[in-house]
């Protein structure tokens, strides 16, 4: 003979959970162990404002750039083409030659240019990012912090030239449109990679 159960359809079960929490939220253990928490959670707040207060400024403009929506292709599985200037230092926007342009236009899948590009820059974004936390893990937090923050000033310095150049309407147009979002992109990852490094 089997236990009986306490509860005979799932509906009951979740009012009684429901009903328990209430009571526990009700009862003096529930109340201080949310001030607790509540608490745990001022300090934490507190604490990530001092930790960004000391890091490298951030341009407003290049915040807004790293968040502005992009089209890429699961059907574009290339990983090469022009790098646009955003791989290595000083990070600068590069104009590929139109043998590349047309060479990337004509490999894969039947995308536009822009949606390769923005395929092109999410992928080597993901790999330098898993590049840089292999790195990281054999590296004392002194030299991680040192190096990041060199790359971070090179793509904050590379990224405001960017935005002053003067582009011309078209494809030009869109190629840099690309460059701008990457390169704030790659900028904030790593300042957020940095962060977390910094914390610990």
């Amino acid at each position: 003979m089997g236990r009986r159960a306490k509860y005979l359809t799932q509906a009951d079960r979740q009012a009684a959970r429901r009903e328990q929490k209430a009571r526990y939220a009700q009862s003096d253990l529930g109340k201080s162990t949310r001030v607790a928490a509540q608490l745990r959670a001022q300090e934490r707040a507190v604490h990530a404002q001092e930790a960004l207060a000391g890091t490298i400024d951030i341009p407003a403009a290049m915040r807004a750039y790293a968040t502005h929506p992009f089209c890429m292709s699961w059907a574009f599985r290339d990983a090469t083409g022009p790098a646009l200037g955003l791989q290595k230092a000083p990070f600068t926007f590069r104009l590929p030659d139109s043998r590349s342009l047309r060479s990337l236009e004509c490999r894969g899948s039947k995308d536009p240019l822009r949606v390769k590009l923005h395929t092109l820059q999410f992928t080597w974004a993901i790999e330098a990012a898993d590049a840089r936390r292999t790195e990281w893990l054999v590296s004392s937090t002194e030299d991680v912090i040192e190096l990041a923050e060199a790359e971070l000033k090179a793509r904050i310095r590379g990224w405001m030239q960017m935005e002053t150049r003067t582009v011309l309407a078209g494809m030009e147009a869109e190629i840099w449109e690309v460059a701008m979002c990457w390169g704030a992109r790659r900028t904030i990852m790593l300042a957020e990679d940095l962060e977390l490094r910094r914390q610990g």
